[in-house]
């Protein structure tokens, strides 16, 4: 059996790690998502629904922003990996940072209205 210092200091170590997590998950994205809904209209509207709205999408396959953005486990991290990963059903589409970013801050921002 563990001595009691040892779980405590694990448990410490636990919190501070899920602490890490969440502020990842919560980091703030220095995008502009008025550039980033410009980007998109341009470079994914043919696939997705971009709209604030959201409705039905222009291919069935593809998910609406809307959908993205609302989604528990969308995050500024998760997005940032999703755009910098190759995917079968959509296009290469290479971003460079501030194009990441203004997307994912476009995303981020469909939530909060």
């Amino acid at each position: 059996m563990l001595s009691r210092s040892v779980s405590v200091f694990l448990g410490v170590v636990v919190f501070f790690i899920l602490g890490s997590m969440q502020a990842w998950s919560d980091e703030t994205i220095p995008g502009d998502p008025v550039a980033g809904r410009i980007f998109a209209e341009r470079e994914c509207g043919d696939c997705h629904d971009i709209s604030r709205e959201g409705g039905d999408y222009p291919l069935n396959a593809a998910p609406s922003f809307l959908d993205v953005a609302t989604q528990r486990s969308t995050t500024a991290l998760s997005l940032r990996v999703f755009l910098r990963s190759t995917h079968r059903e959509m296009p290469d589409l290479i971003l460079n940072r501030r194009e990441q970013d203004d997307v994912i801050a476009y995303i981020l921002s469909l939530r909060a209205e």
